[in-house]
């Protein structure tokens, strides 16, 4: 089990050795070149990508070769496709991330963007599991920093 110093430590080594910070922005190839790199170094032996669609079960992949897969699924459609990130924060063994999604339509050139985030858990300094989410709502709930949801009025 990993404290939260050890999240700590681990994501400014992250970030220094990434230069990523609030306000990086990444396009998508490049995200996912720079992430595959890193988990050659820092994954544990079971890593694992889940696609956590707003609805329904997340997809999961296994390995750093799931990661590439699961990525390039995703950025298939796309003309073009950047990752804006606004926030990194440390919780207990994770580390969360507050990314807007930014990609343009093959057809037609429209820009569409989404609001979402990424919880990466760690165990033993390593990176175990990456979580993607569409809904950032739902992904800092199941980091532990939202709300529950309360009933109208309430």
């Amino acid at each position: 089990m990993t404290n939260g110093n050890e999240t700590s430590t681990l994501l400014e080594e992250v970030t220094t050795e990434l230069q990523l910070g609030a306000g990086t922005v990444l396009e998508g190839g490049q995200m996912v070149d720079l992430i595959e790199e890193l988990l050659r170094s820092r994954a544990h032996a079971d890593f694992e990508t889940l696609m956590v669609p707003q609805e329904g079960p997340p997809l999961v992949y296994d390995g750093i070769d799931g990661f590439r897969e699961a990525w390039t699924d995703w950025l298939e459609p796309w003309e073009e496709f950047r990752f804006e990130i606004e926030d990194l924060i440390p919780v207990d063994d994770m580390l969360v991330l507050l990314v807007r999604q930014v990609a343009t339509t093959k057809r037609g050139g429209v820009e569409i963007a989404t609001d979402s985030g990424t919880i990466w858990w760690v165990v033993d300094e390593q990176l175990r599991r990456a979580s993607f989410y569409l809904d950032r709502r739902a992904m800092l709930k199941a980091a532990g920093l939202a709300a529950p949801d309360r009933p109208a009025g309430g």
